[in-house]
Order: structure tokens, then C-alpha cells, then sequence
């Protein structure tokens, strides 16, 4: 979960797109292109990855395993609202109690 620590969501307006960045490499995690009517086009992801349009709300869903083997799944919920100009985010994921979890 270190890599979430600190990781930026950008969306870009005039391209309709979403990105989800690492802080420390600038990587890309996942990148969701859009139409003008918010339906998605594209989905670009280095890792497993569940996305779907509910109700205005952008769910995203990621695999993630603990160092003991336990699988978990991490959901990120974004208002489709929200994204109508251009936007920097970062994501402040607490140290607390995902040291040992990776994306898997």
C-alpha cells in the first residue's frame, strides 16, 4: 500500500481523461479515457482492476494481497460530477494498517 502513499489523481477536461499516478516514479497505475456523456472508453491498468459507472459514482476496485497471503480488495469511489474541470488529487493512504499489503 506504500506505493498509494501520496499518489495523485489527475483528470484532464479537455481530454476527458483520468489518471491515477505513482508519486514517487510519476507511473501510471490506471488511466480511464471518457466520451462527452461520462461513458467510459478506454481502460488502461498495470494491476487488477474492477471498474464500473453506479448511480454517478466511478467504483473502482483493486486486488490486493497482505504478505501472509490475504486477499483483499481495496474500493476507490469518485462522483463523475466532480470531474468536470481540470483536477489534481492526492491520495493520502495512512501507513496504519497497510504496510504489509501489495498489489497483486
Amino acid at each position: 500500500m506504500k506505493r498509494f502513499q501520496n499518489a495523485t489523481l489527475e483528470y484532464n477536461a479537455e481530454k476527458k481523461e483520468l489518471v491515477f499516478r505513482d508519486a514517487k516514479t510519476n507511473g501510471i497505475f490506471f488511466a480511464i479515457e471518457f466520451f462527452e456523456s461520462m461513458q467510459m472508453k478506454r481502460v488502461f491498468s498495470l494491476y487488477p482492476l474492477s471498474v464500473e459507472i453506479k448511480n454517478n459514482m466511478l467504483e473502482l476496485k483493486f486486488s490486493v494481497q497482505s504478505q501472509n497471503q490475504d486477499q483483499n480488495v481495496l474500493t476507490m469511489l469518485i462522483e463523475l460530477s466532480q470531474l468536470s474541470t481540470d483536477k489534481k488529487t492526492v491520495i493520502d493512504v495512512s501507513n496504519e494498517n497497510f504496510d504489509d499489503i501489495v498489489f497483486s
